[in-house]
């Protein structure tokens, strides 16, 4: 009976409750801490998740068949991007050619939103030939050597801005040397749309 007395007495009770006092208060900024961590994991996530399924435009430059300098607008993403408006910051004549109706910065496209541009969906407008970028009419260049896209959309709520410039100084008198397999993919193409 007297081994258990030590049981019974208010010091041993009160070391005893300080040390469940103190494993307690660990615990508590333990799983504090844990919980912190899985918030900003589960932010870090929605995060990625909100990127992985957005729309996705994508604006730039392509060489076709070997002079022709495009500009492509693609929605890489996942989702289809809203009302989707595209804006040229100046006059830039297609094909350097004068006449106003060739000025693509009243083509519909960039005056025009577009209500749904779905994923993969892409708009090529042609610029221009290598050779006629910086072409000047009535003393103004008409194919100017830069020029800034804006690309502005809604999607999950929210509106999104993506600006893009282009120097296509670095495109003047430039042509693309198409691979040998293309050649010869373009000649058999050929060859079969003869035979039907």
């Amino acid at each position: 009976m007297r081994d258990l007395n030590w049981l019974n007495s208010t010091a041993t009770t009160n070391t005893l409750t300080l040390g469940l006092l103190i494993a307690t208060g660990i615990y508590c900024f333990l799983t504090y801490r844990i919980a912190r961590e899985n918030n900003i994991m589960a932010e870090q996530m929605r995060a990625q998740h909100a990127a992985a399924t957005s729309p996705v435009i994508a604006v730039n430059l392509q060489i076709r068949d070997e002079v022709l300098i495009n500009l492509r607008i693609k929605n890489s993403g996942r989702a289809t991007a809203r009302n989707l408006r595209i804006s040229l910051d100046r006059d830039f004549h297609q094909f350097a050619a004068p006449e106003p109706d060739r000025n693509i910065r009243y083509f519909g496209i960039f005056q025009n939103p577009i209500p749904c541009f779905p994923p993969d969906e892409q708009l090529l407008i042609h610029l221009s030939q290598g050779w006629n970028l910086g072409t000047v009419h009535n003393d103004r260049v008409i194919t100017p050597p830069e020029i800034k896209i804006e690309v502005a959309y809604d999607h999950a709520g929210c509106r999104h801005t993506e600006r893009f410039e282009f120097d296509l100084a670095a495109y003047y008198h430039t042509f693309q040397d198409r691979s040998e397999t293309s050649k010869e993919l373009r000649k058999i193409r050929e060859a079969l749309e003869k035979r039907l």
